[in-house]
């Protein structure tokens, strides 16, 4: 995420309707408010449907953040919570969570690290492989779909692909979930 511009133009009609199905379209985005997830050729801005409630305060965003991180007992510290934030402000949060609130930021990177381990012990019986897949199933209700340019935006698999639908596809029956 670090260096990403925070001017992300769809152009491709699929990744266009992804927007304009997850997003508010906006021409006057808040300048107190995280950048927008993406923008149009028209200059209009998408914004999550929940924009104005998102956190405008880095202190406020971070004792949210740290008041998560002890309810997880995760070992972030406040070189992470710098970063979170910085990328947050950019927007690229608002691109992968269907609601960037602090405390779903750290849940989403607590649920990538237990589903990680998890995924080398996964081995060990059907109650590793289930506990695995419930914490699949939490990440899933955080994300959202996720469109053609994100992929192409980060210039690799984004976390759906890599810690959802791959992981279902290799564990369950179920199998992946449609995207965009």
């Amino acid at each position: 995420m670090e260096g990403a511009s925070p001017f992300r133009i769809l152009t491709e009609p699929g990744d266009l309707a992804y927007a304009r199905d997850q997003f508010r379209r906006t021409r006057t985005p808040d300048p107190e408010l995280p950048a927008p997830a993406y923008w149009d050729r028209q200059g209009n801005a998408y914004v999550p449907n929940d924009y104005e409630l998102q956190e405008s305060d880095f202190e406020r965003f971070s004792a949210r953040a740290f008041a998560e991180i002890a309810r997880w007992r995760a070992p972030y510290d406040t070189h992470w919570i710098d970063d979170a934030w910085k990328a947050y402000w950019n927007g690229l949060y608002g691109i992968c969570l269907k609601r960037a609130t602090p405390e779903n930021i750290v849940r989403k990177n607590v649920l990538i690290a237990r589903i990680e381990s998890m995924t080398r012990r996964v081995a060990a019986g059907e109650r590793a492989k289930a506990s695995l897949l419930r914490a699949v199933d939490e990440l899933d209700a955080l994300e959202r779909p996720f469109c053609s340019f994100d992929r192409k935006y980060f210039g690799r698999p984004v976390s759906r692909d890599t810690y959802i639908d791959a992981v279902r596809l290799a564990y369950s029956s179920a199998g992946p979930a449609p995207s965009y």
